[in-house]
C-alpha cells in the first residue's frame, strides 16, 4: 500500500499464516519467487519486533527467487524498503543461499550466483 505494507495478494498470505507462525514460534520463513533477494528483520504485524537475531520472538522473512528468470528481475517499491522492519534487498545478481544449521543457530547466506561472493548473511541464535 502506499506506507510499504503488504497489499493484495501479500496481504491475503499475511492475513492466512502470520499468526500461525507468531503461535508456534517460527524463526524463519523462506518463500521465493519475487526474482530478487530479500531479508527482513524479526517483523510481527508489519511492526519491527527487533534488529537482533538472537532468540527473536517473531519470525525473519526471507526472499530467496533469485536463482534466475527469463523475465529478469523484480523491482522493490521505494515505499516497501523505507519500512522499519526492511533490512536489504539485492535485485542487480542472480544467486543462492546456503543454510547451515546447529543445536543453537542457524546462519543464512546469500551468494552471488557469478563470482560466488557474498550478498548478505545473517545467523540466528537460541
Amino acid at each position: 500500500d502506499n506506507d510499504g505494507n503488504p497489499a493484495d495478494d501479500s496481504a491475503n498470505l499475511q492475513a492466512a499464516i502470520e499468526d500461525i507462525l507468531y503461535a508456534h514460534k517460527v524463526d524463519v520463513y523462506f518463500a521465493g519467487h519475487k526474482h530478487a533477494y530479500e531479508r527482513s528483520y524479526p517483523v510481527y504485524q508489519s511492526v519491527k519486533e527487533s534488529e537482533s537475531y538472537a532468540s527473536p520472538r517473531a519470525p525473519v522473512h526471507v526472499v530467496t527467487g533469485a536463482g534466475g528468470c527469463d523475465e529478469g528481475h523484480d523491482d522493490y517499491d521505494s515505499k516497501a524498503v523505507a519500512t522499519s522492519w526492511h533490512v536489504m534487498h539485492n535485485t542487480a545478481n542472480w544467486g543462492y543461499g546456503m543454510l547451515v544449521v546447529d543445536e543453537t543457530s542457524l546462519s543464512w547466506t546469500q551468494y552471488d550466483a557469478k563470482t560466488d561472493d557474498v550478498i548478505d548473511t545473517f545467523t540466528l541464535t537460541h
